[in-house]
């Protein structure tokens, strides 16, 4: 009498056997196929349960990441707003100082013709012009170049500008050297002084 092979089927505790493996008591190392990194025991588990286990593991690995760079990102923003506000509040100034004239208005000087400046549209007397027709003044800019004070003739709503003063100076010297040579470069400001005056 023959006897015939009786089939063997896997219960459901050997299937989640390789997931509650240890390290150390398998010898199914060699059986792991490229590309998988969960346990060593992959090789030996149900393909569901290394789905499910990489889904597991790419999930908490992502979140990591994540809460990472947002952690980054408010470190980064904390440090970043006080110097942010400090650019703000100094780049919000008009460029220029302005005194308003007080006192008794007079025939303030004028001449038939002249030469004059447009900078922004708006119209500048250099230093010994004036206009052809009698006018106020409402005040004076001291600033470091015309473009502030055409600025300052928009914003006063000012008609024109009469430069009194407009001169540069030295306020240091850079020095370089080289191999057998030494020299110096100067370092120059502006100064421009106006009279904003408005067309009667």
């Amino acid at each position: 009498m023959v006897e015939m092979p009786t089939r063997i089927t896997p219960s459901p505790k050997l299937k989640m056997h390789c997931i509650r493996s240890k390290p150390g008591r398998s010898g199914n190392n060699d059986r792991k196929g490229p590309g998988q990194g969960f346990t060593p025991y992959q090789a030996d588990c149900p393909a569901t349960i290394l789905s499910l286990m990489k889904n597991a593991n790419a999930t908490n690995n992502g979140g990591c990441l994540k809460s990472r760079a947002e952690l980054g990102q408010k470190y980064i923003i904390k440090r970043m707003l006080p110097a942010l506000l400090l650019i703000v509040v100094c780049g919000c100034g008009p460029g220029y100082n302005f005194s308003p004239f007080i006192g008794q208005q007079q025939n303030w000087t004028t001449q038939p013709g002249g030469y004059v400046k447009v900078v922004d549209k708006v119209t500048l007397y250099p230093s010994g012009q004036f206009p052809s027709r009698p006018y106020t003044i409402i005040g004076s800019v001291t600033t470091d170049n015309e473009h502030n004070v055409a600025k300052a003739v928009h914003d006063q709503q000012a008609d024109a500008a009469l430069i009194s003063i407009d001169r540069t100076y030295r306020t240091g010297t850079v020095g370089i050297a080289g191999p057998g040579v030494v020299w110096g470069i100067p370092l120059t400001g502006r100064q421009v002084n106006a009279q904003l005056i408005k067309y009667n």
